[in-house]
């Protein structure tokens, strides 16, 4: 086990060292010597061409980055990577805005997907590509089913008081088994050790109020 969790994290350094190259030559290189390059290196890691990990829907993703129903924790990460790195290459049109949201979104879908199978993808090496865009996806008010992701990933990664935050709006917006599920979170955080809630920004004394002001709102 350990020799396979180390070639999978060898497998995850290769990948950035040859996506820095890519990235890093692209003002020496056409656009189209350009994408053929990254579209080279997403077929070599996930087996897709850039074109389908954009566009295919994500259910479609997750069941191919799936072997005999267990997930590919690092095809998710890598993709999620690569389209992390799609944002902002369009320039800053109103339509290429929501392209990059698109992207954007996509990229959290599949990074939110390696963490809950495999948490080494927890680790600040790896959490740190994604948290800044994450916040910011968390600001363009995305739909219920969305915020729930968030919500769950902010959760699992130890950031309290961000779930708390969504926690609440799913409440305005009536999400199913919300009384249940915010239950749940205030429950949980009752047995987290007082330094984790701290980082998390939601410090153990304050935890009730939260619980108080939540069931106001169900």
């Amino acid at each position: 086990m350990v020799i396979r969790e180390d070639f999978i994290m060898r497998q995850v350094e290769q990948f950035f060292k040859a996506l820095a190259k890519i990235l890093l030559n692209k003002k020496e290189q056409t656009e189209s010597e350009f994408y053929d390059q990254l579209n080279s290196l997403t077929l070599h890691t996930v087996g897709l061409d850039l074109k389908s990990l954009k566009e295919m829907p994500v259910s479609d993703l997750f069941r191919l980055f799936s072997i005999s129903g267990k997930t590919d924790a690092t095809k998710c990460y890598t993709g999620a990577v690569i389209l992390l790195k799609e944002c902002g290459l369009s320039g800053g049109a109103a339509a290429d805005m929501r392209y990059d949201y698109d992207l954007l979104l996509r990229s959290f879908l599949l990074y939110h997907k390696s963490v809950e199978t495999d948490r080494r993808y927890l680790d600040e090496n790896y959490l740190s590509e994604f948290l800044n865009p994450i916040l910011s996806l968390k600001k363009c008010m995305p739909e219920p089913e969305i915020k729930f992701n968030l919500f769950h990933f902010f959760e699992i990664a130890g950031y309290y008081s961000d779930a708390e935050d969504l926690l609440f709006e799913l409440a305005d917006d009536n999400y199913d088994n919300i009384k249940n599920i915010g239950e749940e979170f205030f429950y949980n955080l009752k047995d987290k050790p007082e330094a984790a809630l701290r980082n998390g920004n939601l410090p153990p004394e304050e935890i009730e109020e939260g619980l108080r002001q939540f069931r106001e709102r169900v």
